[in-house]
């Protein structure tokens, strides 16, 4: 088990490579603008500015 850990824990500092897309169904675009739709409907547009 004390090996496992290390092994893991050894692993866990190495570097990793991620892939991002800015567009498309999985886009960070899209992501954005999911969370200023949930931002705004959060409070009732009467109280928005």
């Amino acid at each position: 088990m004390k090996e496992i850990i290390a092994r893991l824990n050894e692993r866990l500092d190495e570097p990793f490579v991620t892939v991002n897309t800015v567009t498309g169904d999985k886009g960070i675009k899209q992501a954005q603008d999911e969370y200023q739709r949930l931002m705004n409907n959060k409070s009732p547009k009467s109280k928005r500015k």
